[in-house]
């Protein structure tokens, strides 16, 4: 009789928390692009339009996928399944909670990284203190 090595593959749980994740940091990762456009094109006096996006869709918006995809896979299909495994119907809610929350701090440093390195060369009148005037003042660049 011969022996058989069985490995057990990846549950589907991973697997979907993984492609949501990917999908939800591509996502993120367009609101930081069409965030950090706006900026510059409110701001940045003396660039058109055309190097404006030449620069953002081919320097800054492969960094900005790549990193959020691989934060958001990795967040959901690697942390997330630990929250969610729980013995008790309290502790699979605190670990949904848990998933909310780390969601949403991922989500506002990315865009408050994406809004922080944007650094116009010369700032338009209308952008008092090297920022857009939708920027809310008290998140300081």
């Amino acid at each position: 009789m011969t022996r058989q090595l069985v490995v057990a593959g990846p549950s589907r749980t991973v697997v979907a928390l993984g492609v949501a994740g990917a999908g939800l940091g591509t996502g993120v990762s367009w609101l930081d692009l069409y965030l950090l456009s706006s900026a510059r094109d409110q701001c940045v006096v003396g660039m058109s339009a055309f190097e404006n996006s030449g620069l953002l869709v081919f320097s800054v918006q492969p960094v900005l996928w790549a990193v959020n995809f691989l934060a958001f896979t990795l967040l959901y299909a690697g942390l997330f399944p630990l929250f969610l495994d729980g013995d008790t119907a309290a502790a699979r809610f605190a670990g949904v909670v848990a998933c909310l929350l780390l969601t949403a701090v991922l989500v506002a440093a990315s865009v408050w990284i994406s809004m922080a390195v944007w650094s116009p060369e010369q700032v338009a009148p209308g952008c008092a203190g090297g920022h857009p005037p939708w920027w809310p003042s008290w998140a300081a660049l």
